[in-house]
């Protein structure tokens, strides 16, 4: 992984933090980084590594969002809102 795609996967972490739901817009990602093409090949390489999904519109790359093993490869996190990965520490102990 190079440096723009670690970027990448750094503020689409801390997106994920505040709004699990919901894909990082592709011209954010751009003002953020101050880069363009960069942005876009470093987002094909991640989803190629399935570290993040796409949302294409006419063939052009509108969303991403982290996945599962973005967030693994990444491992930093804090959830703002929600329950946490502490939540699941006691999982089958709470009976769930």
């Amino acid at each position: 992984m190079d440096d723009v795609e670690l970027k990448i996967l750094k503020i689409l972490a801390r997106e994920f933090e505040y709004t699990q739901g919901l894909h990082v817009e592709v011209q954010k990602l751009q003002k953020l980084t101050e880069m363009k093409e960069e942005v876009i090949n470093a987002l094909e390489s991640l989803a190629a590594q399935e570290m993040a999904t796409l949302y294409k519109e006419k063939g052009k790359i509108k969303l991403a969002k982290i996945t599962w093993r973005g967030l693994n490869e990444y491992g930093d996190l804090n959830l703002k809102y929600g329950l946490g990965k502490e939540f699941y520490a006691n999982y089958a102990k709470e009976g769930y």
